[in-house]
């Protein structure tokens, strides 16, 4: 990757984001801030009680110990590292390429020991480390990327070392007479929601991952939960309608609805799935590829 596609990509994450970032806080909870698939282990669940267990379930699978240091790529609003730090006493490096994220994050963790946020890529972090966590960030990566990530990360791994990633894959085709309308609903959100997005086929993940010397541990569809997830937000939204038209326009607030409700109907029927994939590095002496 050269270094404009590295800006490229920043700036599509701060249109995504950071111009949007008004409107996102009136529907996700806010004491997490998590913009990624809640896990509803149980009725009655809030959604704020939802992503704090989807943050523990993802925590949980990376078998963290005191002192250790974990690295999270696409951070977002820094909660999972917070939470990782106060479940499990380990410190924190978060990668962020969205300025208004990483100043919130920033802010909340102040006075907390051992926790830094970087408005840095991937791409180019170099440090120790003893795990990573990718949740909601691999979309952005780029198809013609996944290659040098998984490399980079196996680079970055002790021997043995846990990566947990949790992104949005391609579920099931759809029947042929949705197709045209899976097809309008991609055009839709590559263009109006989430420019420069793609996702992952659960396939490509695997057989990449494996040829960079990972294991690839287990895997988990979490799919139910993100439909369930966007149907809350789409709630939240549409009860701070008038609200979210002024801070955002009537235009963005009809947009983002309709992303919401749509994304929350394919998920329900399979077309699009949310897995998390996790993997030990095996091969910590792995040439690592990668130009700037």
């Amino acid at each position: 990757m050269q270094p404009q596609e590295i800006e490229g990509r920043q700036e599509a994450v701060r249109h995504q984001y950071d111009a949007n970032d008004a409107i996102i806080t009136t529907f996700v909870d806010p004491e997490t801030r998590m913009y990624t698939c809640a896990y509803f282990p149980q009725e009655g669940m809030t959604l704020g009680q939802a992503q704090i267990a989807k943050t523990d379930h993802t925590l949980a699978k990376l078998d963290l110990r005191p002192g250790e240091t974990l690295l999270d790529i696409g951070s977002g609003y820094g909660y999972a590292l917070r939470r990782a730090q106060e479940l499990y006493g380990v410190n924190g490096v978060g990668l962020n390429l969205s300025p208004v994220q990483l100043e919130h994050s920033r802010q909340v963790a102040r006075g907390l020991e051992g926790l830094e946020y970087r408005l840095e890529g991937w791409e180019t972090y170099e440090g120790r480390i003893d795990a990573i966590v990718v949740i909601g960030s691999f979309e952005h990566f780029g198809r013609e990327n996944y290659p040098a990530f998984f490399a980079k990360a196996q680079s970055l791994l002790p021997a043995g070392g846990l990566m947990l990633l949790h992104t949005i894959t391609f579920g099931n085709p759809p029947p042929p007479d949705k197709k045209f309308a899976f097809g309008r609903y991609s055009i839709f959100m590559k263009n109006e929601i989430f420019p420069g997005g793609e996702l992952p086929y659960p396939d490509e993940i695997r057989t990449l991952s494996s040829q960079a010397g990972f294991e690839l541990l287990d895997e988990e569809s979490l799919q139910p939960h993100y439909a369930k997830t966007l149907d809350r937000w789409a709630d939240n939204l549409a009860a701070n309608r008038d609200k979210a038209i002024v801070v955002a326009g009537e235009k963005t607030f009809d947009k983002y609805l309709q992303y919401l409700m749509q994304s929350a109907d394919w998920f329900r029927r399979g077309t699009i799935d949310v897995r998390q994939f996790l993997f030990r590095a095996n091969n910590p002496k792995v040439a690592y590829l990668f130009h700037l």
